[in-house]
Formats: structure tokens, C-alpha cells, sequence
């Protein structure tokens, strides 16, 4: 429960600045029991109490041949340490071992860190979703829809020999 929360939290501040509250702690915890999502926490233990505190955490969900990848976030204290990468490097090979193709996600369209940091892991930009993204007030903002293939299935040329 209390990782819900934290999750939450650095959703709110870290993801849904200026959008409203989506993903409060219920919604974390239904993620956290749902059996086609994946909530990964990566924790930071830099006191020297035994308590850790939520670094920065991924939710995914599956279907059979693709994943999406929902929230990605690190709290900025821990910014800049390969947490992102190691997060999302999990899950890809999570993905993989469960046969899935492609993951997706949505990044707002001026959400320039975000863009970059995906683009560096190897997905790119497929289309622009205009008001995707809509605020308690009406105001909307625009998403780019990214998406990174893991692999492809190789099917026989038409004709061929073999």
C-alpha cells in the first residue's frame, strides 16, 4: 500500500503535471493485482535506515503480442543513475520471454527529456495523437505514440524454394 501511494505521487508530480490526478494510489493498487500488468519499483537504499523509498517505477500491461507501456518515472533525486534504463531493459526482456512483438507508449508532444530518453533506447515516433491527453479544465495536449519492435516474425517470401 505504501508503494501505491509513493507511485502515485511521482505519477502526479513526475507524469500528470497539469492533467489532473489519474493514476491515484486505488489505481496503482488495481495495476498491482491485475494479472496482464506488470508494476515494476526500483528502490533506492542511500540512508542508512532498512526502509527504502521508491526510486522510480514502470507500469506495463500485456496482450498477446503487444505490451504498453503505461508510466515510466524516477523521482528527480534520483535522476541521472540509469534507473529509466534499467527499468525499461527489464521489461523488454520480461516482454520478450511472454513472446510479445511491440511495445507502445504515449509521450506528450513537448515533453522534449522523454522524447529523448525513449528515442535512445530504440523507440521511435509512429504518429502524432492530437488531444490526446485532456485536463479536468478541457484543455488538451497532443502525444506522440512511440513504439520499439522486439522482433519480427519472419514469414516464407511467396514463391520461394524453401
Amino acid at each position: 500500500d505504501r508503494d501505491a501511494r509513493s507511485i502515485a505521487l511521482i505519477a502526479r508530480d513526475e507524469i500528470e503535471y497539469g492533467l489532473g490526478w489519474r493514476y491515484r494510489p486505488e489505481a496503482i493498487r488495481g495495476f498491482m493485482h491485475d494479472r496482464e500488468t506488470l508494476v515494476l519499483v526500483a528502490r533506492s537504499h542511500e540512508d542508512s535506515s532498512s526502509k527504502s523509498d521508491v526510486a522510480g517505477f514502470a507500469v506495463m500491461t500485456y496482450s498477446d503480442i503487444d505490451a504498453h507501456l503505461l508510466l515510466l518515472a524516477v523521482s528527480p533525486s534520483h535522476r541521472r543513475k540509469g534507473i529509466a534504463q534499467r527499468l525499461v531493459a527489464w521489461l523488454e526482456k520480461t516482454a520478450l520471454y511472454a513472446g510479445v512483438q511491440t511495445v507502445h507508449l504515449e509521450v506528450r508532444q513537448d515533453n522534449d527529456p522523454a522524447l529523448t530518453f525513449y528515442e535512445s533506447v530504440g523507440y521511435r515516433k509512429v504518429e502524432l495523437a492530437h488531444n490526446y491527453y485532456r485536463a479536468p479544465d478541457g484543455r488538451t495536449e497532443n502525444a506522440w505514440r512511440m513504439q520499439r519492435v522486439l522482433f519480427e516474425i519472419e514469414t516464407p517470401s511467396v514463391g520461394s524454394d524453401s
